[in-house]
Order: C-alpha cells, then structure tokens, then sequence
C-alpha cells in the first residue's frame, strides 16, 4: 500500500502460520497475529503473497504437494484472519504477482507455465510455457513503474532472474540470484 518501510510475509515454518511484518532498514521482524490458514500436514501452508494495489487486499497462496492443488486466500493484514477465494485443481501455485490494474498471475510449477488467476473465483488460465524447469521456492512480483513481471527463479539447481512476458509467459534470463528466493518484491509505487 505505497508504505516501502516494510514488507509483509507469512511464515509456517514454526508450525502454524504467522503473519509477520518486517522493517526493510533493519531486517527485524513483528509478529502481527497467526493466520488462520488451516494446515493439512505437511501440506496447505502459505507459500505465496501478492498485495492488491486497486482493492488494498493480501492474497496468499497455499499449495498442498499430496493433492497437487493450491488455494488462494485473502489475509487481513490487522488481525491474520483468513478468507478461501477458491482451490486451483492440478496447479502447484508457488508464488503470485499483482500487476498495477489489479490482474492476478501465478507461477504454477508443476507444469512450468505462467498462469492467469480470477482473484473472485480462483480460476486459473494457462498462459504459457515459462521454458524452465520449475520447483521449490520461486519469487515473482511486478516492477509497477515499467508494468514488468520479474520472477527469482530456482531452475532445478541455480537460481536465477528473469523477465516474464504476460501474454506468452516465457521468461527471459536477467542475471544469477542467490538460490532459491521465496519472498520477492519490487519496491515501486504504479
């Protein structure tokens, strides 16, 4: 929401997920409250996160690895409290970006695609093919000032940038990353 002095993340490391903030300057973290996400096992935690710049709303992703399907929720920043959007079947949603007009897309890595998301519904849209070879923990957020979707990238055994291209969904290097990259964000109001 425009406030650069931190930045927002769910963690389910510690058993149940927690919503935290943490100060960019400092690198401390806050405990706000526990997110009321529902864990299956090893399964269901918060994965992703992508803040709405048109409804002022957090989404989160939670991909459960046994079922092969990820839900998408809203997180009310104040108190962690967990809304169900919906439950994409058969896409492993590791991260989510929000573009500047309020579009929803995500980084399905189970098919390797970039994927378009009804942020109303959950219904997700192949876009296409990213030409990487996908897993663990990928970063995706826009560069609002450019309208540039940036994806830190663990292909396989490197991590990586890159470009994502919204309407084919083929991603283009940028340079090398420092491994796998989980909580990603481009600081830049729209």
């Amino acid at each position: 929401n425009d406030d650069f002095s931190k930045q927002y993340g769910i963690t389910a490391f510690a058993g149940l997920p927690n919503l935290y903030t943490t100060d960019t300057q400092t690198g401390e973290a806050e405990l706000i409250a526990p997110v009321s996400i529902p864990a299956t096992g090893v399964a269901n935690n918060p994965y992703g996160a992508a803040w709405d710049p048109l409804t002022h709303t957090m989404y989160v992703t939670a991909p459960t690895f046994g079922t092969l399907s990820t839900a998408i929720y809203t997180v009310d920043l104040t108190n962690g409290d967990a809304t169900l959007v919906g439950t994409i079947q058969q896409r492993m949603i590791n991260d989510i970006a929000i573009d500047a007009s309020g579009l929803m897309y995500g980084i399905d890595v189970q098919n390797d695609v970039l994927v378009a998301i009804d942020k109303t519904t959950a219904e997700a849209q192949t876009i296409g093919p990213t030409g990487l070879s996908l897993w663990f923990s990928q970063g995706l957020d826009f560069d609002d000032r450019t309208g540039t979707l940036y994806l830190a990238a663990y292909d396989q055994t490197v991590g990586n940038v890159y470009t994502i291209d919204t309407t084919t969904g083929q991603a283009t290097l940028v340079g090398p990353s420092f491994g796998e990259v989980g909580g990603f964000s481009i600081a830049t109001s729209g």
